[in-house]
């Protein structure tokens, strides 16, 4: 007669709880992973930590101004506005706007209008202080420092090729 095997349990295995303090050494630099997890975590500015006024950009109209120290991975704002589809996207009725900020094809923002706020009044540059974060999971778009942005300092992200393709039609001969 075959007997039924026994039942194992799991090994549990005892191991020591992590130290308190960590340091690696790379060459002559040092690196401190206590000082990392004490570290000002990025943070959310609101409309009322910037300022709207003439743009540094001659020809521009209006530009996005900081009012407060901003630090790299600081969340500058959301972009907003109405929420339209892909199929009221191309409908021959919708009037254009250099505003459009294509998220996925269920959710486009327009970001002007009653809708708006102000981050529309981000101006491009080639050589941009802050950069968009696009979610098509969370269907939202959010502007964040590169770098240390000083108060008075205007704002600006790379507008990218495909916002200059539309410029270029209307320019051809």
């Amino acid at each position: 007669m075959t007997q039924a095997p026994k039942a194992t349990r799991p090994i549990r295995r005892k191991f020591p709880p992590p130290p308190l303090f960590l340091e690696f050494r790379l060459g002559a630099a040092a690196f401190d992973v206590q000082r990392l997890t004490n570290m000002a975590k990025p943070k959310k500015w609101t409309e009322a930590d910037f300022e709207v006024k003439t743009s540094t950009i001659e020809g521009a109209g209006q530009g996005l101004f900081a009012k407060a120290l901003l630090q790299p991975e600081d969340t500058i704002g959301y972009y907003t506005g109405e929420i339209i589809t892909e199929e009221e996207f191309h409908h021959p009725d919708r009037p254009f706007s250099a505003y459009v900020l294509w998220v996925c094809s269920s959710h486009i923002i327009v970001g002007e209008g009653p809708k708006a706020n102000y981050t529309r009044f981000i101006n491009h540059s080639d050589e941009p202080n802050a950069f968009l974060t696009v979610s098509s999971r969370w269907k939202s778009a959010r502007f964040e420092a590169l770098r240390v942005i000083e108060p008075g300092e205007e704002i600006f992200f790379d507008y990218g090729d495909d916002y200059w393709e539309k410029d270029e039609l209307l320019t051809e001969d």
